[in-house]
């Protein structure tokens, strides 16, 4: 079996991993947000998140409402991936149109990640008492903004790779 053929089974592969992710993710964050408190289905513990400060509906649907807007940057990410994998596949090479989406997916783990600050802190000032003021900000979302700037550099650093090859092919 050749590189290229090895090449495109992989990309096929991840092209199908990310396509069922596009798909379950936000069908899957709905479902945590709508699940009672602490649910045990078939031996597996769920936990919701901040689950324990929200306890009426209307907080129920606002976490829905915030899950929702944080899956759809996530399967936006994840479709942009998909269409890279697939681009790939199809041409083998990196044009401008795959710097593009890798720019764009950076973009999306940067706004993913101020998302989550933003809401985590919106949320547990609404939720706070009269004259406490306590703040949750979930950290591991700020992991999303190293991975974003790498992205960025990566695709910044491909695009000049791009115009090196270019300008190569034009002087040939």
């Amino acid at each position: 079996m050749n590189n290229s053929k090895k090449l495109k089974i992989c990309c096929k592969m991840m092209e199908y991993f990310l396509f069922f992710s596009v798909v379950f993710i936000p069908v899957l964050g709905q479902v945590r947000a709508w699940l009672p408190n602490d649910t045990v289905i078939q031996g597996f513990h769920i936990s919701t998140d901040c689950q324990s400060v929200f306890n009426s509906e209307l907080s129920r649907f606002t976490q829905a409402v915030i899950f929702l807007c944080s899956d759809m940057i996530v399967s936006f990410l994840l479709c942009q991936l998909y269409l890279l994998f697939k681009s790939i596949r199809v041409r083998g090479v990196f044009n401008f149109f795959q710097v593009k989406r890798i720019y764009i997916t950076g973009g999306c783990f940067i706004i993913l990640a101020v998302y989550h600050l933003a809401t985590d802190m919106i949320m547990s000032l609404y939720h706070a008492k009269a004259g406490e003021v306590e703040v949750y900000i979930d950290l591991n979302n700020i992991i999303y903004i190293p991975i974003g700037i790498g992205l960025f550099i990566l695709a910044f650093v491909l695009k000049i790779a791009n115009a090196l090859q270019e300008e190569q092919e034009l002087v040939i």
